[in-house]
């Protein structure tokens, strides 16, 4: 028996704690990590793809599932273009493991396109987390649009909007099929 009197935690105890922990989480948070595979089956389903390797152009596969201890999905989609420049796009990165986290980015060459794209990028958001049956507040909605650094938490789950300006001379110095640094870039994260 250990030093006054107390007593460890016996092993039906400890789970009976983990699982009312699990209970008192809220349904949102719940709901992320059940459903990261099927937030990632509908970008594919929407026509999505794995991203592609930057020196071989072919692409990998977009998940890798260790059942019981990981699960990843990246993907990609290329959005169309308003002008001569690189076209924009947006990039998922799902997780699940011990926390889960969904992903969701823009990167924008064009200033002509930076309206659309983020805007896209907030519909993609929404239709995302809708699988899972959470509703992304609309201050998170409104700070994708504008580009706009936010930070807030709702029901169980952290929402971030990180913009990340890069270089203002990226439409007329990166060719629209090569690689090189955006105009800017939006990542909009939801975590457990």
């Amino acid at each position: 028996m250990p030093k006054h009197g107390r007593r460890e935690p016996s092993f039906p105890n400890i789970i009976a704690i983990c699982v009312l922990a699990a209970l008192a989480m809220p349904a949102a948070a719940q709901s992320l990590g059940k459903n990261v595979p099927k937030i990632c089956a509908q970008l594919l389903k929407e026509g999505w793809t794995a991203p592609a390797d930057p020196l071989t152009h072919k692409r990998g596969k977009a998940e890798m599932n260790l059942p019981g201890v990981m699960y990843i999905c990246m993907a990609e989609h290329v959005l169309p273009t308003k002008g001569d420049g690189h076209a924009p796009d947006l990039q998922a990165l799902l997780s699940k493991d011990t926390e889960a986290s969904v992903i969701l980015s823009a990167n924008v060459w064009c200033e002509v396109d930076q309206a659309e794209t983020l805007d896209a990028l907030a519909k993609q958001v929404e239709r995302s987390l809708a699988v899972a049956n959470i509703k992304v507040p609309d201050s998170v909605l409104a700070a994708i649009r504008a580009a706009k650094e936010t930070k807030i938490s709702a029901d169980g789950l952290s929402f971030g909007v990180l913009p990340i300006f890069v270089d203002p001379d990226a439409c007329s110095r990166v060719p629209a099929d090569e690689l090189g640094a955006v105009l800017m870039k939006v990542d909009v994260s939801v975590k457990e």
